[in-house]
Parts: structure tokens; C-alpha cells; sequence
């Protein structure tokens, strides 16, 4: 009968998980642990945890579909100064968000725990992970101490969470977070929130972390384009710069645009431009129906004629601002961009029929010479 279960690997591993020590089922991550040494690669400047040939394969705990060759103990949690480190099997369960052999091996091996751990699952978002180990400091105190300290000007992962939990966008684990530390909360925080993810995100915490404010925020949130914490950040009398409104405007964000417009902000006069140089075609047309605004209008007509995009030469000579620009009807039929030509010369634009030789004909004369008849131009018969 003794022989049948010690055959038995899943009844074997119940039995001896009773012994102390390891535990049969999670006795491979520890011996896996032992061919990983800290090794010096061309890739990175510190030392780092290079997977051998063989090993299972590991991937980016935000990204689960990238597969990761080394990891840095900075990432991991543990010390940089010694060859090994007897917590790694540990942390890198936490990171690969293995919540059953992360329970395991702190049940037979609490001595391994450490504040780094908890370090680890709030770096590698791991909400469920974080949760339980910041519950099992009642039980395991040592959970509470970090046993790595920042030296030599070297940060430690636990020093910038606040920011690392803003980049994911989690707002449960941000809160779960100000229970834990206080360390980190800098303005930083409010930045990475604005600039990468959710707009919900960087309002929750604009509001319930106010030493993360900054004075340049509400230029953040309109170069972000995070619509709704702009209107809260213009409500609470942030300024806004002229260029942070012309990155708007080349960005397209046009319900940023008209609010800050219509709240009186000021805009730099070559902002069309920029409207124009992306293609903005909803923005140029605002900008255009704004009457009391200076804007470069020449210069946008000469920008979008370079691109032959008719669609907003035709919006900017619609509305009588400026005229067509002598030899641009030509300039347009030698790029053969006849779309662009008829919209001139819709607009009263004129060309030099002289200029209209065997060379601007080309070899298929036909689409230009229809474009020609069409307002009446006959051109020279030497050039024919």
C-alpha cells in the first residue's frame, strides 16, 4: 500500500507538503532557482538573471504575451550585491502572478518573506498577490521589513510604486497602495496617470492625491488629450499655454480646442499651420470659422498646396481670407494634381496659358486638356 501512494505524485505531494521544510510540490522552484546567478550581459548595465537553454518559459508580468529571457533583481525585488538570493524562487512566483506556489512557498518557507515581496506585486500589478501579503503581516511580521535597502544612490523598486501603479491604470490597486506606503506620492505620479492611460485614472488622482499636483498639469491633460480633466483642471484655475494649444490642435483634439478657445485662451497665430501639416480637417475648418482670431492663413493655403490637398485648400479659400497665390494653378499642373487645379481655379485662381507647352501636357494630355476646357481655356496650339 506504501508503495502505491509514494507513486502517486499527487498523494505524494500531499503527504510530504506535511513535512517540514520544502514542500514536495514546489521543490522544483527551488532547484530551478539554483541555475539562475546574477551574470553581466551587453543588454544590461547591471547585473541581471539570465534564464538558461531549457528553462520554462517566463513572460513580462504586464504583458503576457511577451516571453522574457533574463529579469533584474531591481524588478524582482531582491539584493544586487551578492550572486544569489535566496528569495528569488519567491519573487518570481509573485511576478508571474502564481498565487497558489506564492501561498505555498511562504507556508513552508516564511523565513523567505519580506516588505520586497509585497514590493514585487504592486510593481507586477498583482492586486490578488498584494492583498494577501499585506493581510499576512498579522502572521508574518517580517513581511514588513525591508531587508534591502537603497544604497549608493540606487533606487529600490518600492520607492517609486505610486508611479509604476499609475502607468496601469488600476484604481483598486492605487488604493490598495495608499494603505501600504506613503512613500513615492510626488508629482510624478499625476504625470504618468495623464500620459499614459485612462483619463479615470489621472482624475481619481488629481482629486484624492493632491500632493501629486503640479502647476504644468493642465498643459499635461490637453497634450494628452484627457477631455473631462481639463475642464476640471481650467475649473480649478489652472493655466494653459499657447503651445500646449497648438499641440492640441496638431493632435486634433478639437472638443479641447474650441473649450480652451472659447474660454479665452490664447492661440499662436501659425496654429492652422499645424492643423493643416496633420491633416486636422475638422480642426482647420473651427479655426477658420473663428472671425476675431489672428491666424497665418497665407502660410496654411502655401502648406496645403505643397501637400496638394484640396479638400482644405478649398476650406481656406471659401472663406474669402485670402486669395489664390499667382503661378499656383500652374504649380499644381505640373504636379499633376488636377483636383487641387480646379479647386483654384473654382476660387477665380488664373494661369498663364502661355505657360502650357508640350512638357505640361506630358504624355497623356487628356485629363489636362479636359481640365483646361472646362473653364474655357484653350491653350496655345504649340503646344499641341
Amino acid at each position: 500500500m506504501a508503495s502505491v501512494v509514494l507513486t502517486s505524485p499527487p498523494l505524494a505531494a500531499r503527504i510530504f507538503g506535511f513535512q517540514f521544510g520544502i514542500y514536495e510540490d514546489i521543490r522544483h522552484r527551488f532547484l530551478e532557482a539554483r541555475s539562475l546567478t546574477l551574470v553581466k550581459t551587453s543588454l544590461w548595465i547591471e547585473r541581471v538573471y539570465v534564464f538558461p537553454p531549457g528553462f520554462r518559459p517566463i513572460h513580462h508580468c504586464n504583458e503576457p504575451t511577451m516571453p522574457v529571457t533574463f529579469l533584474s533583481p531591481y524588478t524582482l525585488g531582491l539584493a544586487r550585491d551578492s550572486l544569489s538570493d535566496a528569495r528569488l524562487p519567491l519573487h518570481l512566483a509573485i511576478y508571474e502572478g502564481d498565487f497558489s506556489v506564492t501561498q505555498r512557498i511562504l507556508t513552508c518557507r516564511p523565513d523567505l518573506a519580506s516588505a520586497e515581496a509585497i514590493d514585487v506585486a504592486f510593481y507586477c500589478t498583482r492586486f490578488a498577490i498584494a492583498s494577501y501579503l499585506m493581510a499576512l503581516r498579522r502572521d508574518v511580521p517580517q513581511l514588513g521589513e525591508h531587508l534591502w535597502a537603497s544604497t549608493d544612490g540606487i533606487p529600490s523598486v518600492g520607492q517609486h510604486l505610486p508611479e509604476s501603479c499609475a502607468t496601469y491604470g488600476d484604481i483598486a490597486l492605487l488604493q490598495l497602495l495608499k494603505t501600504y506606503t506613503t512613500v513615492g506620492w510626488t508629482d510624478n505620479v499625476l504625470r504618468t496617470a495623464i500620459t499614459f492611460r485612462t483619463p479615470d485614472m489621472a482624475e481619481y488622482i488629481y482629486i484624492h492625491e493632491p500632493e501629486t499636483r503640479f502647476p504644468g498639469a493642465l498643459d499635461a491633460a490637453v497634450r494628452a488629450g484627457k477631455v473631462s480633466l481639463v475642464h476640471l483642471l481650467r475649473r480649478d484655475g489652472y493655466a494653459c499655454s499657447a503651445d500646449a494649444l497648438s499641440s492640441a490642435v496638431a493632435r486634433g483634439y478639437l472638443d479641447i480646442v474650441h473649450f480652451l478657445i472659447e474660454d479665452g485662451v490664447a492661440l499662436h497665430c501659425d496654429a492652422i499651420g499645424q492643423a493643416v501639416a496633420y491633416e486636422r480637417r475638422d480642426t482647420v475648418a473651427y479655426l477658420l470659422s473663428l472671425a476675431n482670431v489672428d491666424l497665418d492663413i497665407d502660410d496654411a493655403l502655401a502648406l496645403a498646396l505643397q501637400r496638394g490637398d484640396a479638400g482644405i485648400v478649398n476650406e481656406i479659400l471659401a472663406t474669402g481670407r485670402t486669395n489664390v497665390p499667382a503661378g499656383a494653378v500652374l504649380s499644381a499642373l505640373q504636379e499633376r494634381q488636377f483636383d487641387v487645379a480646379r479647386c483654384l481655379l473654382l476660387h477665380s485662381g488664373v494661369i498663364n496659358v502661355a505657360a502650357v507647352d508640350a512638357a505640361l501636357l506630358g504624355k497623356s494630355p487628356a485629363l489636362l486638356l479636359a481640365l483646361l476646357q472646362e473653364f474655357g481655356i484653350e491653350p496655345p496650339t504649340t503646344a499641341m
